[in-house]
């Protein structure tokens, strides 16, 4: 197998770990092997070698599937962070209107007292 084939298959293997730890919430780890399988593939393109054309035509194919599956989740989280983020900013607001209340009992109450009655 040509080096630029066995690189080809590091990188889909990489993305399968990538893809792993992405759906377990490792986002570090799993920037950390996008990096690498960025290398992998850059490296087995400029070994590339006619022969083996054919199987690195199909060996890119299962990793720009691979990379779109990961695209997917990778969107598929961000927005669950995103509505997580606004969820915690309108608790926030609440929070910081209902503190606002508490702090000035006599809010509620007119300004000037009725001494007479």
């Amino acid at each position: 197998m040509s080096s630029a084939l066995e690189l080809l298959e590091q990188a889909t293997c990489t993305a399968q770990e990538e893809m792993r730890l992405l759906r377990e919430g490792d986002l570090d780890g799993a920037a950390e092997l996008a990096r690498r399988r960025e290398f992998l593939v850059a490296e087995s393109w400029r070994l590339r070698d006619e022969s083996v054309e054919k199987r690195m035509l199909e060996a890119l194919q299962r990793l720009q599937d691979l990379h779109q599956g990961i695209v997917g989740e990778a969107r598929r989280q961000r927005e669950d962070v995103r509505q997580e983020l606004q969820q915690l900013q309108g608790k926030r607001k609440r929070s910081v209107a209902y503190g606002s209340q508490r702090r000035h009992p006599g809010a509620g109450m007119p300004r000037f007292v009725n001494r007479m009655g």
